[in-house]
């Protein structure tokens, strides 16, 4: 395993045994659009990164090489001056990049010899027939613990004040749609309805400005009290087990949606947006509901159904329940991916 820089994650892949080593995998990062040092940076550190992979690759008689994201490039390019198959893992959605993935598609259709896609919302962005017929869906599986049938009926919640929303995932309104949430929470308040919003998470370095604008925007509102950003959060199914509700409230189309299955884990509702890779998850009215992107009346009119339907909680959380279970399940995930090293090492056999 290559990883570009220290953290948690290198302590516990070699608790695991597995070796790993901190490279730089040459990341495309959205700076390289806005700034002609970083590009001029980037194209002069490229050749020395390749050369260490593929150094590395040389050196560990790797039969295959598997990139993790679309946006890393230095594992298509080491394969391909060492001659071995490349995987390629999309998780991205490129629709803000329109011009940019015009080139970028051939060039992943060239240096890949499979491409994973982890929702068909992922896959459609591939239009030529050299890229699409390289791509395989394979849908992320979650390792977290789920909850049994007897506990999503306890979950479920009741009508006691507050009621607790939570919306899980990077501080990012133009495009993970917290604004919408807030300005819905704002509406159930004015319509009695007791709820306490939690934003679970942060943003970006250098997106502070982000936080700020939110943040102004509860105060104008009047919502200090009643809406909170936490900041980020390591322990995660704790937020998820004190809520009442999950909501993914995405502006602009989700490539997949892991906070989704992590709510169905552990037996809690869901309202997601109508968009990207969501519905591939969400059934509406079966074991979730999804709203318009954007919508506050339709999300603030999901809140309120399941505000008032306790029934309607546990029944959809139960559903929910048996979704991950049967469709997302890790061991799913890992047999996919075998499956598709099996057939790349046969074919270069």
């Amino acid at each position: 395993m290559v990883v570009p820089y220290p953290g948690p994650l290198v302590d516990k892949l070699r608790d695991y045994g597995i070796k790993t080593w901190v490279l730089e995998p040459i990341v495309l990062r959205k700076q390289l659009l806005g700034s002609y040092g970083v590009v001029v940076k980037f194209i002069f550190g490229m050749p020395r990164a390749v050369r260490a992979l593929r150094r590395l690759m040389r050196d560990e008689n790797v039969d295959l090489v598997h990139s993790n994201t679309g946006v890393v490039i230095g594992g298509a390019l080491a394969a391909r001056r060492c001659g071995l198959p490349h995987v390629w893992h999309f998780r991205e959605v490129f629709s803000e990049f329109g011009k940019a993935w015009r080139w970028y598609e051939p060039f992943v259709a060239r240096y890949s010899t499979r491409i994973v896609c982890i929702s068909e919302a992922v896959r459609s962005q591939f239009k030529s027939d050299s890229a699409r017929g390289k791509t395989r869906i394979v849908y992320d599986g979650v390792t977290m613990a789920a909850v049994s049938e007897v506990e999503v009926a306890a979950r479920s919640g009741s009508n006691e004040a507050p009621f607790r929303i939570i919306c899980p995932g990077r501080i990012n309104p133009p495009f993970k749609g917290q604004d919408v949430l807030v300005e819905a929470t704002r509406r159930l308040l004015d319509r009695g309805i007791p709820v306490e919003t939690s934003l679970v998470g942060d943003v970006f370095p250098g997106r502070e400005y982000l936080k700020e604008r939110l943040q102004q925007r509860i105060a104008l509102l009047g919502l200090e009290d009643q809406v909170k950003i936490t900041g980020f959060q390591e322990d995660i199914v704790s937020w998820i087990d004190g809520s009442d509700l999950v909501v993914v409230p995405s502006r602009h189309a989700e490539p997949f949606g892991i906070v989704i299955l992590e709510a169905f884990a552990r037996g809690k509702p869901v309202i997601g947006s109508r968009n990207g890779g969501i519905p591939e998850i969400i059934q509406d009215g079966e074991n979730g509901l999804l709203v318009p992107p954007g919508d506050v009346d339709a999300l603030t009119e999901a809140i309120v159904s399941l505000y008032r339907d306790p029934e309607l909680r546990h029944r959809l959380a139960l559903s929910g329940r048996h979704t991950f279970e049967e469709r997302f399940s890790p061991k799913g995930t890992v047999e996919s991916l075998d499956k598709i090293y099996k057939e790349i090492l046969t074919e270069n056999n």
